[in-house]
Formats: C-alpha cells, sequence, structure tokens
C-alpha cells in the first residue's frame, strides 16, 4: 500500500511541477488575457467527464475490481469504450456551432485577434475532449488493478512531453495558435499511447460487441454507474466553477494572479488525491473481507494527515505569496485575504476528498449527490449577490459546509451499520 501510494504521489508532485512550469513560461510570453485565455482552457479540461453517461470513472473501476473473470472484465471495458466514443462523437458534432457563443459569453474575449480564433480554438478543444475522454478509460483500469507505478510514469510523460513540446515553439516564436495546438495535440497523443499500452498489458484484444450485447453487459451496473456520473458533473459544477465566477467579477485580463494562486491549491489538492486515490480499491477490498476496523483506522489516519498538510501549506503560502506571484507570473502582488480565502477552500476541499474516497468505495454516493447538489445551487446564488473577489471566495468555502457535514454523517452512520 505505501508502495502504490509512493508511485502516486510522485507521478502527480512531478505532473503538477511541470504543469506549473509550463505556466511560468506562458506567463512570460503570452499577453495578459492570452493567458488568461490559455489558464481557462487548462481549467475546462476537467469537464472531460461530464458526458460519459455515468460509464467510465468510479463506476467502471468499481466494477472492474467486483468482476473476478478476466473474460467479463474485458467485455466491461470495451462496452463502455464503446459507448463513450458515441456519446463524445455526438458532442463534437454539437460543438460545431453551439461552443462559439457559449466561450464568448463564459470567458468575455475582448482581444479581436483572440475573438477570431475562439471558434477555432473551442472546436480543436472539443475534439480534444472527445479523444481524451474516450481513450482515458484507461486510468481507471490501471487503478483497478493497481498498476499505479504505470500509471505514474504516464502522469510524468502527459506532464513533461507538452512542455518540451510547447517550450520548443515558444523558442520558434511560435504564435497562440500553434502553441494551443501543440500543447494539446501532445495530450491527446499521451493519452492514446497510455490506453493502448494498458491493453497490451492486460494482453487483451479489441472486442466489437454489437450495441445490444454491450448494452445488456452494462445494464445490471447501470444504476451505479448514473451515481457516479451524477456525483462527477455535480463535483465539477461546485469546486471547478471558481475561475468562471471569478471571470465575472475581474476581467479576463485581471484573471492570471487568480487562476495561479488556485491553481496551487490545485496542485495542493491532487497530491492529496494522488495519496488517496490507492485506496478505493483497498477500501473495497477491505469491506469484502469485513475488515472494518483496518477501514476505520485508515480514514482516521488519512483526515488527521490531511489537516496537517493542509496546515502547513497554508502557512507556506500565506508567507511567500507575493514572492511566488513574482516567480510565476512576474507580479510582486501582496493579498493575504485571498489567500486565506484560497485555503480555507483548499482545507473544506480536501477533507471531503478523505470522505469521498471512503464513501464512494463502499457504494454509498446517492446523498453525497443531493449535497453536492445543494452546495452548488448555493454557490451560484450566493456568487450573483458579491462583488469582489474576498467575498466570492467565502462564498465557495461556505457552499462546501453542508457537504462535509453530511459526509461525516454518513461515515457515522457507516460504522455503526457494519459493527452490527
Amino acid at each position: 500500500m505505501k508502495k502504490r501510494c509512493l508511485y502516486s504521489l510522485a507521478g502527480k508532485l512531478t505532473s503538477h511541477l511541470m504543469q506549473m512550469l509550463l505556466i511560468v513560461l506562458l506567463a512570460r510570453v503570452l499577453s495578459k488575457e492570452a493567458f488568461g485565455l490559455w489558464g481557462m482552457f487548462s481549467h475546462m479540461t476537467l469537464l472531460i467527464g461530464m458526458l460519459d453517461g455515468g460509464l467510465g470513472g468510479g463506476g467502471l473501476r468499481n466494477a472492474l475490481i467486483e468482476e473476478v473473470s478476466e473474460e467479463k472484465r474485458k467485455q466491461l471495458f470495451f462496452a463502455t469504450f464503446y459507448r463513450i466514443g458515441a456519446i463524445y462523437l455526438l458532442f463534437v458534432f454539437l460543438c460545431l456551432w453551439a461552443l462559439h457563443p457559449l466561450l464568448q459569453w463564459l470567458l468575455v474575449v475582448q482581444d479581436s485577434e483572440l475573438k477570431k480564433m475562439l471558434p477555432l480554438l473551442g472546436f480543436s478543444f472539443a475534439v480534444f475532449m472527445g479523444i481524451k475522454a474516450s481513450f482515458s478509460l484507461y486510468i481507471s483500469g490501471f487503478y483497478a488493478f493497481q498498476e499505479d507505478k504505470k500509471k505514474a510514469f504516464l502522469d510524468m510523460a502527459e506532464a513533461l512531453l507538452p512542455l518540451l513540446f510547447v517550450g520548443g515553439l515558444v523558442f520558434c516564436n511560435c504564435r497562440f495558435l500553434w502553441l494551443y495546438a501543440g500543447y494539446y495535440g501532445v495530450l491527446a497523443s499521451v493519452t492514446l499511447a497510455g490506453f493502448f499500452w494498458f491493453i497490451k498489458i492486460r494482453g487483451w484484444k479489441f472486442l466489437k460487441p454489437s450495441w445490444k450485447e454491450g448494452g445488456n453487459l452494462l445494464q445490471p451496473l447501470f444504476s451505479i454507474h448514473r451515481d457516479f456520473w451524477l456525483q462527477n458533473i455535480l463535483s465539477l459544477a461546485l469546486f471547478t466553477s471558481l475561475p468562471y465566477l471569478l471571470v465575472r467579477v475581474v476581467s479576463l485580463k485581471e484573471v492570471g494572479p487568480h487562476l495561479f494562486l488556485y491553481r496551487g491549491c490545485c496542485f495542493f489538492i491532487g497530491l492529496h488525491f494522488a495519496v488517496l486515490n490507492p485506496l478505493w480499491a483497498s477500501y473495497t477490498k477491505a469491506l469484502q473481507e469485513r475488515k472494518i476496523l483496518w477501514m476505520e483506522k485508515t480514514l482516521f489516519l488519512s483526515l488527521i494527515g490531511t489537516l496537517g498538510m493542509c496546515l502547513g501549506f497554508s502557512c507556506f503560502l500565506l508567507f511567500l505569496h507575493p514572492h511566488i506571484l513574482q516567480i510565476g507570473i512576474s507580479r510582486f502582488i501582496k493579498c493575504p485575504e485571498w489567500v486565506v480565502g484560497y485555503t480555507v477552500w483548499m482545507t473544506l476541499y480536501a477533507s471531503i476528498n478523505c470522505l469521498a474516497i471512503f464513501l464512494n468505495a463502499c457504494n454509498r454516493v446517492k446523498r453525497q449527490n443531493l449535497f453536492l447538489f445543494f452546495g452548488t445551487l448555493m454557490q451560484w446564488l450566493l456568487a450573483r449577490q458579491v462583488q469582489d473577489v474576498s467575498s466570492l471566495l467565502w462564498v465557495s468555502g461556505l457552499a462546501l459546509c453542508p457537504l462535509l457535514l453530511s459526509n461525516i454523517l454518513e461515515v457515522s452512520l457507516l460504522r455503526r451499520y457494519y459493527h452490527r
């Protein structure tokens, strides 16, 4: 278990460091608005899992863990792959006409040259999302089969190769469009390589089940898949909407420092989640073997460790953020009230993740979805009433509190149930 957590942590640490280096590079070569636009597109990659119909992610992972037949696992994997591919093919076609006005409304682009590029940027981004969503099923596979070392290697490649490629394009003085296309092209290539590598490792060959056969195969699992899909959508709506709300308060030109601080907190969340993720499969197996005391002890230790790490990172960011911003985006800004808001939000988010991994492994998702929806609604309604960044950050933190309290309550009820 320790080795798996370390592999996952090493992969995420390298990945996030490379991403931060890329941000530092782009902040120095792009205009303020182009840098803000790049950051918003980069943030939108988090939306990839929204349209998979609940067939990918946690639902597939749990199904692969619980299934004992290798042939059945292969059938589940490919039935899921073909359906997600079909969903995203439809999504790409819809983006031909719907994405441009949506992006202009959401991002409020002012620069005339960037405005002209926006339709092409949006469509190429939709194509990338289709490839990424369809072929990144290997991630669920690697986690299900506890291949954390291989997943860590791909995390490193997914961060290092785009950085090197974009760095080369910057050296050649290429335009924003070429930087953008090169970056997402390399990301898509790494995703394809990871998919086929996973297939080769498992010794699987491509299956072509009929649509009806695949539907019958997935039908018994659909209710669980649906719950995880809904959880994914609502989690994205609650946890990733802050940058979009920020753009409504400050302009795209001025969103750069906020995106950098936000990415810094997400950097911590990513590392934290990399340590938590291997616990999902371990919790599921422990539950099957009725090792309830081990599950409780592990959850308690993960929460204590999380709070300690959050406190340390928060103090580090609070005291050094002007220098970090100076190094990162060449702007020396003292904003302790922003940092406190971001780090409180980060601590609540990390604590929720600890509890959610435990509950997800036990297939307890529905109550989480209810409070995710409530928190999202609360955040967007309250955000409409504020006009400054500090108030918006506190609103975003407040919106996480009902979910945190609900998860604590549900974990307590589960403990009582399992000890009967």
